[in-house]
């Protein structure tokens, strides 16, 4: 009987071990069980997870102010030699407050191609209709002294203004001595 009661417990000890598997004799021996594991690995990978993420945000971050740097001196390389051009030309830059400043207007950006300067509006409408039928925007721009320009290429940048002047000039389409406002 002792025997058979010896075979039976080893047999209950055989059994509880197969039912329970490796994370009951883990616990027992205080590893960590399989679920430990799992939770640890998920947060492994959380964290590299996170760390791609920020290593990926730095380098687009780095990207950003290579290109921002590179556009950056690509526009003053363009500025300066626009403006060496425009110095070469002969090219008259004006501010509005030398012609007795805007009147009852308002501009939104720096440069504009001034192609035309009239004393009367209707000249200034019909240059007008004809820069619009070749293709360009422009509008009358009033100053205090009574002139009515025509402003072509509103742009925030001297190159853009300078290379819209060439082109004008190019095509005929305005005299040779247009110039550039500077909006300031």
């Amino acid at each position: 009987m002792r025997k058979m009661a010896t075979r039976f417990a080893v047999l209950i000890a055989l059994g509880a071990l197969l039912l329970s598997g490796c994370d009951f004799m883990r616990s027992l021996a205080g590893r960590p069980t399989s679920g430990d594991l799992a939770r640890k690995r998920d947060s492994l990978e959380a964290v590299a997870l996170r760390q791609a993420e920020e290593a990926a945000r730095q380098q687009a971050l780095a990207q950003h102010r290579a290109d921002s740097l590179a556009a950056r001196e690509r526009y003053v390389r363009d500025s300066t030699a626009a403006m060496e051009g425009i110095q070469r030309d002969r090219v008259m830059m004006l501010a509005p407050a030398k012609l007795k400043g805007l009147y009852r207007t308002t501009l939104d950006k720096k440069f504009y191609v001034v192609v035309g300067s009239f004393r009367e509006k209707p000249n200034a409408l019909k240059k007008q209709s004809s820069l619009s039928s070749a293709g360009y925007e422009s509008e009358i721009i009033s100053f205090g002294n009574g002139y009515h320009a025509i402003g072509a290429g509103a742009t925030d940048h001297v190159a853009d203004a300078y290379a819209l002047l060439q082109e004008l000039q190019q095509k005929k389409l305005c005299p040779g001595d247009a110039w550039i406002l500077v909006n300031e």
